[in-house]
């Protein structure tokens, strides 16, 4: 066996395990090479454990459920993208991802896709726009599917904890994402398949709110 600190050959007396010869230089610089690893493998450790403790205090503080919202509603502009406002039907400066129903009174569906197409951000300021919004549904897409978005008032409210919010906010972040990447202006029938599919992709609803099949 060679030492692995000298390079001279040794018979190894306490353990297969002894790397060095007994010349107590050897013995000491291979204890400190040891310490050395030692120490700097236990820094690597404790500086994963800080990253993952100030990942998690952040998780706590950060409300992810709102983030998930404004990422879904981003979604619903990507899928309405290249088209008027809904409510007022006039080419929009700034897109907003509006309620059919709006969120302060309809919580439990309010990340229903089915529920969130463009409008300006002028129209979106006013709540007399909603009955609008009604209007350019039927327009659009007929009277049927406002009537499933006004059935959406059925869907039980979810209850999902932070850690629970922020695994849907990732899948919403890699939809949208995708949705940028393919930059498409889609037809009639591929937005209402799109919002079906998104829905069940991120999962927050029931199959039975989820999906609009009556087209």
């Amino acid at each position: 066996m060679k030492c692995k600190i000298c390079k001279e050959k040794f018979i190894q007396q306490f353990s297969t395990m002894q790397k060095t010869c007994l010349k107590p230089e050897c013995i000491t610089q291979n204890y400190r090479a040891n310490k050395a690893i030692y120490h700097k493998e236990l820094q690597s450790k404790e500086k994963k454990i800080l990253r993952e403790e100030k990942i998690t205090l952040q998780e706590k503080v950060v409300n992810y459920e709102a983030k998930t919202q404004t990422k879904i509603q981003e979604i619903a502009r990507l899928i309405d993208k290249g088209l008027n406002c809904l409510a007022r039907n006039i080419p929009m400066k700034q897109v907003h991802g509006g309620h059919v129903y709006s969120q302060g009174g309809h919580g439990n569906f309010k990340k229903n896709l089915h529920n969130i197409h463009r409008q300006s951000a002028h129209s979106n300021h006013f709540q007399n726009d909603d009955r609008l919004m009604h209007e350019g549904v039927v327009r659009e897409y007929g009277q049927e599917y406002l009537d499933f978005i006004k059935s959406l008032r059925q869907t039980p409210i979810i209850k999902l904890s932070n850690i629970e919010w922020i695994e849907k906010y990732k899948i919403a972040c890699l939809i949208s994402n995708r949705l940028k990447k393919k930059d498409e202006n889609y037809s009639l029938n591929s937005r209402i398949l799109l919002r079906n599919e998104v829905n069940l992709e991120i999962g927050i609803y029931d199959k039975l709110y989820c999906e609009f099949i009556n087209f």
